[in-house]
């Protein structure tokens, strides 16, 4: 894709485009630093797909990066997690085939509805770290697990996707820092190489998120940021969002614990945790339907009663005035 085409023509310049010999480009969806995903269709199989473009402008070592990490995605298979289906080059172009999910982002979902309940958001965290746990278990650090990076299906399903900077767990670990300031761990800005569970501190990171409507700091900018990440204590639910449990809390921040060793040993660990502390923090917020006593009723049932006997009562003594002024008349005609 020249970028001389796309400076001229805009999107109009690459839709329609087939990149192999084999997907149509269609429709541009989303465009950032690291490239554009577009909406094709797989002319081979008939199908829908999603495809993620490096332009003209990434260096050789970053596309062969791309690749690399492309295959290491597709070896992660599971149903949370966007599926790869293919990698390669068309020109000066490198790209990554990806399964398309019609759905938003959850970066989309809170800033129209704000923050959730905890229970669903807990739900949702809960297919985060499965998809991480899996990635995981296939020796793939994600290293930039955020809002943007989860698309929530129209069934509800939350999918993971952008393994684009993953990270090969087993073998030698990259110590360059890449990845999205506001959801990085401490250790990666020290330089540090990541570990399975920085992953889990940017999920922390998502969970505070989904449930305070906002990220922690989110008034600082990038360099105050990731200063008071590298010295401040873990950020606190409760001083963001009225009513929160000390318990749910108190899972987050052990997610968001400065030292790796102070958090979770994995994302499904978290989960599971996040998920107990909020069933019973929405059992305990929620009252009960107010009903009237049974007494009440009793009095209302009683003030009834006594009206209609007194109305009986009034009208015996009229019928009694009555009959009495009837044989009052009579004796005096007699």
């Amino acid at each position: 894709m020249p970028s001389e085409e796309r400076a001229e023509g805009g999107e109009d310049a690459t839709e329609g485009r087939v990149l192999a010999g084999r997907y149509r480009l269609n429709k541009r969806i989303d465009e950032g630093g690291a490239g554009e995903v577009w909406q094709a269709r797989d002319e081979r199989l008939d199908r829908d797909v999603a495809i993620k473009i490096l332009g003209p402008s990434a260096d050789e070592a970053f596309r062969e990066r791309f690749a690399d990490e492309a295959r290491r995605a597709a070896s992660v298979i599971h149903p949370n997690v966007v599926t790869v289906f293919d990698e390669g080059r068309d020109g000066a172009d490198a790209f990554m085939v990806m399964e398309l999910v019609r759905g938003r982002t959850l970066r989309d979902v809170v800033a129209d509805r704000g923050p959730l309940r905890p229970h669903e958001a807990a739900r949702l965290v809960a297919q985060i770290a499965a998809a991480l746990d899996a990635a995981h278990e296939a020796g793939v650090i994600h290293c930039d697990v955020k809002p943007a990076n989860v698309i929530v299906d129209q069934q509800g399903t939350a999918k993971l996707t952008d393994f684009g900077i993953a990270r090969a767990a087993r073998g030698p670990r990259e110590h360059e820092l890449i990845g999205t300031a506001r959801y990085i761990a401490p250790e990666r800005i020290e330089g540090r190489a990541p570990t399975e569970r920085s992953d889990v501190y940017s999920l922390g990171l998502v969970a505070y998120e989904l449930i305070a409507g906002r990220p922690p700091n989110a008034e600082m900018e990038t360099e105050d940021l990731l200063r008071v990440r590298l010295d401040g204590r873990a950020p606190s639910l409760r001083l963001a969002r009225v009513g929160i449990s000390e318990e749910i809390d108190r899972v987050v921040a052990k997610a968001l614990a400065r030292d790796p060793q102070g958090r979770y040993a994995s994302a499904g660990a978290f989960a599971r945790e996040l998920l107990a502390a909020s069933q019973r923090d929405d059992a305990t917020g929620v009252l009960p339907p107010v009903t009237r006593p049974l007494r009440a009723r009793g009095r209302r049932e009683f003030h009834v009663d006594t009206t209609i006997a007194l109305l009986a009562i009034v009208l015996v003594l009229v019928a009694t005035l009555a009959i009495f002024a009837s044989f009052q008349g009579r004796a005096l005609d007699a």
